[in-house]
């Protein structure tokens, strides 16, 4: 029990932090006992409940992807005063391209509207690396992009994994590969208010994507926002903090969109690195268990810095990783 001060002054209050670590699991209760030192001397009894659970065990198991392979959904807003996005965007276009390609990113690139339904915009629908000028197509997809409504990134992007979307005769179909790594933009100077949609938290809405992914590891997300405090420059943007939220929770990275050169750095953030697995929670490294391609492996070390395991020697392409662990538990305070 820890408290800022000693005393609570009259018609004041004080915040206090209680911190339990049950011993075993199943229910407790316990009481909290107050007494004021002026007459009449009171005591206040405020009752305390909680239950400890049982550790659940985390089994994650992915197939090592071909090297490079690597879809990109782009989310846009345009809409209200962003409607200086798209061309600032759209200027920004070949950097992207040139990111990707510099590290050997075998891609699929897909646009969707903020206020859409989750339809990737564009004739291709998909662009790859063995298309004709990827970086001007990007840059049109950006420009023609008119968002009337509100900023529903995270909820555009899960509509657009929907899997009615993505198997056969499906707007989308094509975009996902079977193994390939998955990564999100969010372009934004509103941030998000996918809220509106649906009341869930950034987490629920990267763990709903990774549902439909069936392979966690493999998913970053990344935004191109006015990040936690809003950012002026070539243009304004006010805060992003759910999107910035996102990226965090899923090791990507965050870049201004009031900059001129907002996608630097993307491509080696969104490469992905055959060495190196993401847990989709921090494990408890006594529990953790490594196996590849069903076989138990001691050949790897933990990155705490990345939150990652960092193999000594690449699995193999199509090689299966299984990640078996019981997840760190925060620190009683």
């Amino acid at each position: 029990l820890s408290a800022s001060q000693g005393s609570v002054p009259a018609d004041d209050f004080v915040s206090l932090l209680v911190g339990f670590t049950p011993p075993e699991p199943g229910s407790f209760s316990a009481a909290l006992e107050f007494e004021t030192l002026e007459a009449p001397q009171t005591t206040f009894r405020v009752p305390v409940v909680g239950s400890g659970a049982a550790p659940v065990l985390v089994d994650e198991t992915f197939l090592q992807p071909a090297d490079g392979a690597v879809d990109v959904l782009i989310v846009l807003d345009s809409g209200g005063s962003s409607d200086v996005v798209p061309e600032h965007m759209a200027a920004q276009a070949a950097t992207l391209v040139a990111e990707l390609e510099d590290v050997g990113a075998q891609y699929h690139l897909g646009v969707v509207s903020a206020d859409g339904v989750g339809e990737l915009e564009g004739v291709p629908r998909i662009l790859t690396p063995e298309d004709d000028d990827v970086p001007g197509a990007l840059a049109q997809r950006f420009a023609d992009i008119t968002s009337q409504g509100s900023p529903w990134m995270l909820h555009n992007a899960l509509t657009a994994l929907d899997p009615s979307r993505l198997g056969p005769m499906g707007f989308n179909e094509g975009f996902r590969r079977p193994g390939a790594a998955l990564r999100i933009v969010s372009i934004s100077a509103r941030g998000d208010t996918s809220y509106e949609v649906i009341n869930w938290l950034p987490l629920q809405y990267v763990e709903g994507i990774r549902a439909r992914m069936g392979q966690a590891p493999l998913l970053r997300f990344g935004d191109v926002s006015g990040g936690v405090g809003g950012c002026s420059g070539t243009i304004s943007a006010g805060p992003s903090a759910d999107l910035v939220v996102a990226t965090l929770l899923t090791g990507g990275i965050s870049s201004s969109i009031c900059s001129d050169a907002s996608f630097a750095g993307i491509g080696p953030a969104f490469a992905h690195h055959p060495d190196r697995v993401y847990p989709s929670q921090t494990p408890d490294l006594p529990t953790l268990q490594v196996d590849v391609g069903g076989e138990p492996s001691d050949a790897w070390t933990w990155d705490a810095g990345t939150g990652a395991v960092l193999f000594d020697v690449a699995p193999a392409e199509g090689a299966a990783i299984r990640l078996s662990y019981f997840p760190e538990q925060p620190a009683c305070p």
